[in-house]
């Protein structure tokens, strides 16, 4: 019986192969959320401090990490005035 259990597992056979999948995708989502704090951590390594990088960085389907950076359309028209272009958000973003 444990053969049989053992080679579905090592073969991704059956309800085993959905087993093994969504382990895989456990580990991948657990090293990219550790490699994503380590760059959020700044300088001194530590989460939630005073040097902690807040830029917006993701992966592709691929596994590789981008920096998202939200792109912005001027939506036409209009003349006249219109204020300065953007500002400060949250912690220190600028938007």
């Amino acid at each position: 019986m444990f053969a049989a259990y053992q080679n579905a597992w090592d073969n991704r056979i059956g309800l085993q192969a959905q087993c093994r999948d969504d382990d895989d995708a456990a580990i991948i989502k657990a090293e990219q959320k550790t490699e994503l704090d380590r760059l959020r951590a700044g300088p001194d390594g530590t989460l939630y401090t005073s040097d902690d990088d807040y830029t917006k960085y993701k992966f592709d389907e691929n596994g590789n990490i981008y920096i998202d950076a939200p792109t912005y359309t001027n939506s036409g028209g209009g003349s006249g005035g219109g204020g300065g272009g953007g500002g400060i958000c949250r912690r220190s973003r600028w938007c």
